[in-house]
């Protein structure tokens, strides 16, 4: 091959390893003059990060699936009852169709039944809605202030008590727990709660599933 048709590389265009490493050092010595600002910031972002963990409530997700059967008089009806131990025969009566189930587990009677329910902790048995309060400091706080806390099944409710249940129904209801169906030709039914307290979070989902079917059964006895 021809030398000349080779092409020519300018020498000043080259960078020596020597001149790059005065190019390094000098970016390093800039930086060292703000070491200290440069720590502090990193120190800021880590003590920030640790307490945005520590402080964090944790967050625990209740989720159960069941199936609304087709099929026949009564049909989805009875494959409810089915899957959590009622027997319901096809007797007349449309009942209760499937989307309204969906509008019925949010309710405020089914949710406040549920909320007013009792469960068994630690040996001891108290309201689902006190186990509720209990968990969030702050309405305990402002429950306690207003001689809310705790709610006696006994005495429930005073006006005062049950516009504070209301509050805490709507709270459930909006931020908290989704209802829906997963698949409409299947009839899939997922109830999900998210919230801040194992016990409360797992025992809303079973008790408010077990309620909503109850209900279900007796509403269609009835006709």
């Amino acid at each position: 091959m021809n030398e000349a048709n080779q092409p020519q590389i300018d020498p000043s265009d080259e960078i020596s390893l020597a001149e790059l490493w005065i190019k390094v050092q000098s970016v390093v010595a800039y930086l060292w003059r703000f070491k200290f600002l440069i720590a502090a910031v990193g120190l800021a972002f880590a003590v920030g990060g640790y307490f945005k963990v520590k402080l964090a409530k944790p967050s625990y997700t209740a989720s159960l699936t069941f199936a609304l059967e087709q099929g026949g008089s009564g049909g989805e009806l009875s494959g409810l009852a089915s899957q959590f131990g009622f027997a319901l025969g096809n007797s007349g009566g449309d009942g209760l169709g499937g989307d309204n189930l969906l509008t019925l587990m949010k309710s405020r009677r089914i949710v406040e039944e549920v909320l007013l329910s009792p469960i068994s902790v630690d040996g001891d048995s108290l309201l689902l809605l006190n186990q509720y309060v209990e968990s969030d400091k702050k309405l305990k706080a402002k429950w306690d202030s207003l001689g809310l806390y705790p709610i006696d099944p006994m005495k429930c409710c005073s006006p005062s008590q049950d516009s504070a249940i209301g509050t805490v129904v709507k709270s459930v209801t909006e931020k908290s727990l989704a209802v829906a169906k997963v698949d409409k030709k299947q009839s899939f039914v997922t109830v999900t709660y998210e919230g801040h307290d194992e016990v409360f979070t797992g025992a809303f989902v079973e008790l408010l599933t077990a309620k909503s079917t109850d209900f279900y059964v007796q509403t269609k006895m009835a006709n």
